[in-house]
This record gives structure tokens, C-alpha cells and sequence, in this order.
């Protein structure tokens, strides 16, 4: 009985907080007074129900629909962030495309946007076309610098491993593949 007396006074301390923070204004439009959660949804379901079939039905009403309409806001809101992200993103492949031509010509410059390597790329190329190596291994050998470029790691067995590798001699690639 504690407990339940206990827990329906914090419920109505919250509908009071709640009843207080929700104004209509003249021109009959809600203000909240709260912050939306997503993790609080369950929170506001809550206590609009509790509005809803012991408090104030007309408030309890307005109140959900306040809170519909910031949940599809928020909605659209999100899905235009990832339009203009796609649309930015779209614009730095075009700029990077068109770097990439002036750069390397036309032909090296497919390739790296094709992800392919060739024989006889430096070290910046196959760094445009692969992305920056998870390791590197230089061994100097008859006094030539040797790489050794490795991708796309995994682990197998406690065992770090990678898919691609490439070697490159004296800044050009000279063998490349898979693992």
C-alpha cells in the first residue's frame, strides 16, 4: 500500500510538472516546456495515458498530438540531414573525380576510381586507389626500400590477417593481390 501510494504521488507530482509545462497560447498552439527523447517515448506514452483516462482528456489529446507532430518533424528533419549528406557527398566524389583526372590522366585516373591497381603505381596512387594500409612492413634489402601494404584486416583464430596486400620497390608497385 506504501509503495502504491508512493508511486501515485510521484505520478501526480510528474502530471502536475507536466500539466504546468503544457500552455496554450491564444492562438491555441502548443508549447512544451520539455525536452523529446527518443528514449523517452515510453516515458510520454506513459504519461499521457495516465492524461488521458484520469486527468484531463482535452489536454491529454493535445498533448499526443503535440507529440505526434515532433516525431514526424524530427522525422523529416532527419531525412532531408541525410539528402543534404547524400548531396555532399555526391559533390566530393564529383570534385574528387575530376582531381583525379587533372592529376593522373584519364586512364590511371579510371583505375583508381575502379578501386584497380596496376603495376608501376607510386605510392600516392595506390594510396588514392586502396585507401591508407591498415600495416605497413619496410625492409631495406640490397639497399632498396621494400613496402609491403596490407587491407581489409580480419581476425581469424586470435590471429589478425588481411585480404589484400601490395609491395612496392623504390616508390612503385611492383606485385599486388589477395591473401
Amino acid at each position: 500500500m506504501v509503495v502504491k501510494a508512493v508511486e501515485m504521488s510521484y505520478f501526480s507530482l510528474q502530471i502536475e510538472k507536466y500539466r504546468e509545462s503544457i500552455r496554450i497560447d491564444t492562438i491555441n498552439t502548443i508549447k512544451l516546456d520539455f525536452m523529446f527523447k527518443k528514449e523517452n517515448l515510453i516515458w510520454y506514452i506513459i504519461v499521457l495515458i495516465i492524461f488521458w483516462f484520469i486527468v484531463e482528456p482535452i489536454s491529454a489529446s493535445l498533448a499526443l498530438i503535440a507529440v505526434i507532430v515532433y516525431f514526424i518533424y524530427n522525422y523529416k528533419k532527419s531525412k532531408q540531414k541525410k539528402k543534404n549528406f547524400h548531396a555532399e557527398s555526391k559533390e566530393k566524389r564529383e570534385q574528387r573525380k575530376i582531381m583525379l583526372f587533372e592529376k593522373y590522366g584519364e586512364e590511371r585516373a579510371k583505375k583508381i576510381l575502379n578501386r584497380e591497381l596496376v603495376l608501376g603505381m607510386d605510392k600516392e596512387q595506390v594510396k588514392e586507389t586502396m585507401g591508407r594500409p591498415y600495416e605497413v612492413k619496410k625492409v631495406v634489402k640490397k639497399g632498396l626500400e621494400e613496402e609491403e601494404w596490407y587491407w581489409e584486416k580480419y581476425v581469424y583464430r586470435n590471429k589478425t590477417k588481411f585480404r589484400k596486400y601490395a609491395v612496392i620497390i623504390n616508390n612503385e608497385l611492383i606485385e599486388f593481390g589477395d591473401l
